[in-house]
């Protein structure tokens, strides 16, 4: 009679244990949420962006490389008089070479405000201020720092004789050092 008692308590022990084991998800379980996090570089753009836009980062993981569509992020901007984060995630375990950072598509969109550039990799985080950007990133003619060094005037530039809105910024020597020894 013992036996059968201790036989009925371990099958309701395994079943109560297999039943709990199937109804969590991932989503669940905060830890693995934050571990599927850590491994994707992370751009973030904290500015003030007045008009509807769409800002872009392209990557590149080694020397050599071009920028692509291919190896690019897009994030859709929505407009604010208010200060606002648009978050870029690179694909997962890409850790970048350099970064193109593209500010926008919108010809209506005359200037923006940047605050500050946010690089963040598994624990760690690198922050550029914008009196800093010119430091690490050189930028195209389709974009001017004002003299306020958080303003950036957006013009469009000649390109084979047409003219097009294509402002951008590409990570210069300090910048690759940065990536190299701070994250």
């Amino acid at each position: 009679m013992k036996k059968i008692i201790m036989i009925a308590i371990m099958f309701l022990c395994v079943l109560t244990s297999c039943k709990n084991r199937e109804n969590k998800t991932p989503e669940d379980n905060v830890e693995t949420k934050e571990v599927l996090s850590v491994d994707k570089f992370t751009v973030v753009l904290r500015g003030i962006i007045t008009k509807d836009d769409n800002f872009q980062v392209f990557y590149t993981e080694y020397e050599g490389d071009v920028h692509t569509e291919a190896k690019s992020v897009v994030a859709k901007v929505f407009p604010s008089d208010d200060e606002q984060d648009i978050t870029f995630e690179l694909p997962k375990k890409v850790y970048p070479m350099n970064l193109r950072i593209d500010l926008g598509n919108n010809i209506k969109q005359e200037s923006i405000t940047i605050n500050e550039l946010i690089f963040k990799y598994k624990k760690g985080d690198y922050r550029i201020n914008s009196k800093e950007l010119n430091k690490y990133f050189t930028f195209n003619k389709g974009i001017e720092m004002l003299s306020d060094s958080i303003t950036f005037k957006l013009k469009p530039i000649s390109y084979q004789g047409i003219e097009k809105h294509d402002p951008y910024m590409v990570g210069n020597k300090s910048f690759i050092d940065m990536l190299t020894v701070e994250l």
